[in-house]
């Protein structure tokens, strides 16, 4: 693990002092600071230092730290450890809107079922509407081949696995907000669909 420390000292001068993308070799080691026991302070100090550093670029935020927390690189007996670190940073930082739009692009390699769950655990700690809209939902990056209407639709559905997390008075306001963004995305599906028969697809 002294490789580790030393490879996390190395990557805050990095993010200090360059704004080139993180490497597959980069974020493969640090997902290994998970395998750390104070893995959780370790990981906090790399999110502050991500939010302090200006000169990380924006894809930086969603693919890089989407790596880092993927399990696919951890030994057996750690792989639970991103999602408790998660957990732990969303009830730390609830309040705090760039964590949590940071924690929001972290989570979008996840399954929709465990996004759902970290949504739903955001939402018992903090109600409020516009730090709720601040979370990204969807990747900005999506591939695919064929016809986009698959993959609008595959939104439209997790938007509204999303509207049972909505019940009661605290969430009429996020509730509306979601059910809105479905029928913007099914107009938008109508007008792709469109769009593509007149082309052949």
């Amino acid at each position: 693990m002294k490789n580790i420390l030393r490879y996390l000292i190395s990557y805050l001068k990095k993010l200090e002092t360059d704004d080139s993308f993180l490497t597959h070799d980069d974020t493969t080691k640090l997902s290994k600071l998970f395998e750390l026991s104070d893995y959780e302070i370790i990981m906090d100090s790399i999110i502050d230092r991500i939010i302090k550093c200006n000169n990380v670029k924006y894809i930086f935020e969603e693919d890089e730290l989407k790596s880092i927390v993927s399990i696919g690189n951890l030994d057996e007996p750690y792989r639970d450890r991103p999602d408790k670190w998660i957990k732990h940073f969303i009830k730390t930082c609830y309040d705090d809107e760039r964590k949590m739009r940071l924690i929001s692009k972290a989570i979008l390699g996840f399954d929709e079922e465990k996004r759902i769950e970290y949504i739903k655990l955001f939402l018992s700690c903090n109600k409020d509407l516009e730090l709720f809209k601040t979370w990204q939902l969807f990747s900005c990056s999506m591939m695919w081949s064929g016809s986009q209407v698959p993959l609008i639709q595959k939104q439209i559905d997790y938007l509204n696995h999303l509207l049972p997390l909505l019940n009661g008075l605290d969430y009429l306001n996020h509730r509306k907000y979601i059910e809105d963004e479905i029928e913007n995305k099914k107009k938008y599906m109508d007008k792709v669909e469109i769009d593509e028969i007149l082309r052949g697809l």
